[in-house]
């Protein structure tokens, strides 16, 4: 912690980010074998983002808990809480369930028979379902309006609404700025 101290907390932040923005060129430059041992399911790259979403949790958790020191609006209602801040954390905690398919692979329990064969890896998850998955049962890739409400790209559209569309909106609206006060959306810095 020495190297923190007196850094401001997004020292770390801005650490971690040019970790992250310089591996992924760097992947560029490995072989597939090299790369397929760090991506191969329940690898290093997987658990980093199941503990990615594990500390955002934590995060947002301790931001909810801190926000009662604080007048808090939700959809209109005023709330002892932020409580988008707590669906926040509770959205984070799905996703690192869902990463480490509710603890599957941590202890070692077998898939339940009714997901078996509904999940397209075999594992106790909702977003390698079928319905959600890029691919069909046969193998074939799913047409465009199948790959719509694939899991990846739900994922992405949300990420890009609410760090992007959202942001910009606010910058630019005095009117959507009070739209996401009163309705207590917090808005990230764009």
């Amino acid at each position: 912690m020495r190297l923190l101290k007196g850094r401001k907390p997004w020292y770390l932040v801005a650490v971690i980010l040019s970790v992250l923005v310089l591996c992924y060129p760097a992947s560029f430059f490995l072989s597939p074998e090299t790369l397929d041992r760090f991506a191969w399911e329940r690898g290093p790259i997987q658990l980093a983002g199941a503990m990615g979403f594990l500390l955002a949790a934590a995060g947002f958790f301790l931001a909810y808990l801190s926000s009662a020191s604080v007048e808090n609006v939700f959809a209109g209602w005023r709330t002892k809480r932020h409580v988008a801040l707590g669906v926040l954390a509770a959205i984070m905690l799905l996703c690192f369930a869902e990463e480490t398919s509710w603890g599957q692979h941590l202890i070692g329990f077998e898939t339940p028979r009714f997901l078996h064969d509904l999940n397209a890896q075999n594992e106790t998850n909702l977003h390698n379902l079928w319905i959600f998955h890029q691919w069909r049962p046969d193998g074939n890739e799913k047409g465009f309006v199948g790959l719509l409400i694939n899991m990846n790209r739900l994922f992405s559209v949300f990420w890009l609404a609410y760090f992007v569309v959202v942001p910009l909106f606010a910058r630019d609206s005095e009117r959507m700025r009070r739209v996401f006060a009163g309705a207590g959306i917090p808005v990230s810095p764009l």
